[in-house]
Order: C-alpha cells, then sequence, then structure tokens
C-alpha cells in the first residue's frame, strides 16, 4: 500500500485528538497554514532531489514535532523544525519569512527568520543570537554558533522521541559542516544515552553492522525469543556517509536493506534463521553526497536535518577560539583576545590571515575539484590544522603553522602549475608567519606520542643518515 494511498486528513485528526494540549485548537493552526507551506514547498520544485518523498511525510514531520504544543507560537516554530529538512539551507531563511508572514507571528529580525524558535518562559518566538558564541567544553571541537544552536533543538526533538516510535533520522550537508560533532554533543546531552559510529565505505557489510549491535547490547529471552536490548536507556546507531556504501549491480544495497528491516520489523534474521528483536534502536545517518545513491523506500521514512558548512563570520569566530588556547597556553604568548603578546603573535590577524588563505584556496581549487577528488578543502581542513599545532615545539609557532599548511594544502596538489597558485596565494596571506628556511618536524623519540623536534637543514640530513644506517643494519641481520 503506498503512502499515497493513506487519508491524511484522517490521520491527522486522529494523531492531532490525541495531543494532551489543545488538540482542535493545533488542528485550526494546521489547517489555516501547513497545506500553505506545502504548496510553496511544490510550487518551489524542492522535492526533486529527494526520492519517495511526498505530502503524507511532510504529515508525520510535523506531527513528530508538534506533539505538546500550547501555542500558535509553539506551532509556528515546530512547522520551520519540521520542514527545514526537506529544503536546502539557503532556502530556508525565505521559507521561514513567508511563513511566519501567513501565520501572522511576529519576529524581531526577519532578516535571520531561519534562527527562530520557540521561547516557553515568554510564550514567544526568539532568534538566536549571532554574536553570541559558546567556547567549547575542555575536549570538544565544536563551537556552538547561533546555527548550531538551531541545529540542536531540531536534534534534540528527534532524539527525546517516545520510546515505542523511534524515528529514523539522517544529517544531511557538506563534508566539513561538522555533523559528527553536532551528533555528538546532542547524544552527550541526553542521559542514558550511548552513542555507536560506524564509517561506512563499499567495504562495509550487514554482519559487521550486527556485530557492533551485538557487542554494545545486552542478549535476554523471552515469550518472543532472543531480544537485543541496549546497555543502557537507547543505543544510537550513527551510519557516517552511509552514500559511501556498495551498490550492487540493480542499484541496491545490503548495508541500507538492513537498516531498513531494523526501522520496520525492530529486528532481523540470524544465520541460523533464528528472528532476534532490537529494542531501543534509533538509527542515524549522515550523507555529504548524492541522496539519489539511498534507496528510496529506506530514504522516505527518514526526518531530515540539514547541516551547512559556517558562515565566514562564524568561521573566522571558530579559529579564533580554537587558536587562542594554543598562543596562551601551548607557545606561550601572553597577552588578551587581539593583541599582540609576549611571542609577538596577533590572534586577531593571526586568524584573519589563515582564513583568508583558506578562502582563496577555496575559490582557486573549487572548480579542479570536478576532476581531482582529493581537492576538497573543507573548514575540517581547518580545525584539524589547528589540532596538530599542539604537537610542535612551543617555540616555533611560525614554523609550525607554515609546515601546517603546506602538510594539508601543497602535499595534494599533482601539478607544477597547482603548486605555483598554492605558494603565490600564501606568500600573498601568510609572508608575517613564514617559517625559517629548510627546517624539518621530525618525531621526537619512537615513543613521543606524537611529539615533533625541530632540525636544521644539516641535522636533518644526518638524521635521515642515521636512520637509513639503522634500517640497512636491520636487514643485513635478518637476511
Amino acid at each position: 500500500m503506498s503512502y499515497d494511498c493513506y487519508p491524511d486528513k484522517e490521520i491527522l485528526k486522529h494523531e492531532l485528538s490525541k495531543e494532551p494540549y489543545y488538540g482542535d485548537l493545533l488542528q485550526n493552526y494546521v489547517d489555516g497554514n501547513f497545506q500553505y507551506a506545502v504548496n510553496w514547498l511544490e510550487s518551489q520544485g524542492l522535492l526533486s532531489h529527494l526520492p519517495g518523498i511526498n505530502r503524507i511525510h511532510f504529515l508525520h514531520s510535523l506531527l513528530l514535532q508538534v506533539h505538546g504544543s500550547k501555542s500558535l507560537e509553539e506551532y509556528g516554530a515546530a512547522t520551520l523544525r519540521a520542514l527545514f529538512g526537506y529544503m536546502p539551507n539557503d532556502r530556508q531563511r525565505e521559507f521561514a519569512q513567508l511563513f511566519l508572514k501567513h501565520a501572522n507571528l511576529y519576529i524581531p529580525n526577519p532578516n535571520h527568520a531561519e534562527l527562530t524558535h520557540y521561547d516557553s518562559r515568554r510564550n514567544a518566538l526568539e532568534q538566536y543570537p549571532l554574536d553570541v558564541l559558546e567556547t567549547p567544553e575542555k575536549g570538544s571541537q565544536l563551537v556552538v554558533t547561533a546555527y548550531v544552536k538551531s541545529y540542536l533543538e531540531i536534534l534534540e526533538t528527534l532524539l527525546s522521541a517516545q520510546r515505542n516510535r523511534l524515528p529514523p533520522f539522517m544529517l544531511i550537508g557538506p563534508s566539513g559542516a561538522g555533523k559528527t560533532l553536532l551528533l555528538q554533543r546532542a547524544v552527550m546531552e541526553n542521559s542514558g544515552y550511548q552513542l555507536v559510529t560506524i564509517n561506512c565505505s563499499t567495504q562495509l557489510t550487514p554482519s559487521y553492522i550486527l556485530h557492533a549491535l551485538r557487542t554494545h547490547c545486552v542478549t535476554v529471552s523471552g515469550l518472543k525469543g532472543r531480544e537485543y536490548r541496549p546497555k543502557q536507556a537507547r543505543l544510537v546507531l550513527f551510519m557516517k556517509n552511509l552514500d559511501l556504501c556498495q551498490l550492487d549491480s540493480w542499484g541496491a544495497c545490503e548495508v541500507v536493506e538492513l537498516l531498513l528491516q531494523l526501522v520496520q520489523r525492530a529486528g532481523f534474521y540470524a544465520e541460523n534463521l533464528e528472528w532476534i528483536g532490537v529494542n531501543g534502536l534509533q538509527i542515524c545517518a549522515s550523507i555529504s553526497g548524492n541522496p539519489m545513491k539511498i534507496a528510496p523506500r529506506y530514504f522516505a521514512i527518514n526526518q531530515f536535518v540539514r547541516v551547512s558548512r559556517p558562515t565566514s563570520q562564524d568561521m573566522l569566530e571558530i579559529v579564533q577560539r580554537r587558536l587562542e588556547p594554543l598562543l596562551g597556553e601551548h607557545f606561550r604568548v601572553v597577552g588578551g583576545r587581539g593583541s599582540a603578546g609576549g611571542g609577538g603573535v596577533n590572534l586577531q590577524h593571526a586568524s584573519e590571515s589563515l582564513m583568508e588563505c583558506f578562502e582563496k584556496l577555496q575559490a582557486t581549487f573549487t572548480a579542479t575539484g570536478g576532476r581531482q577528488a582529493h581537492y576538497q578543502f573543507s573548514p575540517k581542513c581547518i580545525m584539524k590544522l589547528l589540532h596538530d599545532l599542539v604537537f610542535y615545539p612551543s617555540s616555533d609557532f611560525n614554523e609550525a603553522l607554515h609546515c601546517e599548511l603546506l602538510g594539508m594544502f601543497k602535499d595534494r596538489l599533482i601539478s607544477e602549475e597547482h603548486v605555483q597558485q598554492f605558494e603565490a596565494i600564501l606568500k600573498q596571506t601568510m609572508r608575517k608567519y613564514y617559517g625559517k628556511e629548510k627546517v624539518f618536524f621530525v618525531p621526537k623519540s619512537p615513543k613521543s606520542r606524537g611529539q615533533l623536534r625541530c632540525l636544521s637543514h644539516d641535522e636533518w640530513l644526518e638524521e635521515v643518515q642515521r636512520q637509513v644506517t639503522i634500517c640497512s643494519e636491520y636487514i643485513r641481520k635478518n637476511q
């Protein structure tokens, strides 16, 4: 039976009748505004890239988000959360402005309508402030911006769903947008939740997924046979980059078919054909590429969270907050934020120069990326670069930054022309942070855990010769 055959109006009436607060009032809100929102989505042609999605899916998303709403303001925020996943991030502002105007809902700043959320204390719609960023906790890499707060709010409603119907959901966004960090933060804020991450690839098989479930669950026996249950309150299975899984000759994927069975049937058949139930499992997947590679039957039963890369201003703030503790603690630069310290490094200038270099590299090599898949310079590259600076000697900030830029970007280039373009951008943007000529960083010792030491050119040649001698002697003894 197709979803098109379901009487959506009767489903809506039945589900809203079970709402604990003002079911009839919610019915009036939906009748007056939901149809307008769906008509706009269809008229803009935004559903052509979403296989298997139709009006009944919008209705299911709305019912999931609107549960417990008590006012028109709360319903308006729930509708935005429900429908944002079906449109690109660059169209969310336009949609939010039109929908809120049609529903006669006031917001302080329509220019950032996509950041609208419901404030239960004031019973009014508010917006996440753009100029307020939360410093990440120790050990975390996620800097919470206004847009990150809006993503976390949607994730919270999905993760807090009732145990008898745990909706699967997908994080859709480009590489480097922070999808993994978002899910880790959202799961961490829910007590008793356990996150299991599986990195998808063409080598992934269903047996590995079942092994992961068996490892992180306890097996109990009951009237219906054996059953896997989480060791805690809930097990969140995160399929990272699900679109990388191998497809067979007919376009099907065994991994996706197993996930579909786990969601719809809450169990699987073991090798001995015994049915094993799975309870308390919620499946999340991330997609960076084309959603058309996911089977429509599985894709259509998911909820969606659209994640975009940070804006230029947010990215600059993120770089500053990641670089500040490095300059203040590891590289022993004394001085406040944005000021030159004892080491002569200005935090504001270093951050702006690094971001200018990164943006010019993106603009230069994006067109080339169509032919060279590894030319994907995303914000993840900058975060990894800053993370790796801690392994360098504390007295060599300029040399460390220069070395990491070469390793992160130059070593990926495949032609002399691209190398020359890179060096021209580096001279233009990072001239002040050029390191010494012919300085090399090598591990301090085989047990140094990544810590590096600096060598001059002559010292490096001596070290290389010494290692060659050691290897040659080892080979001679074992011949």
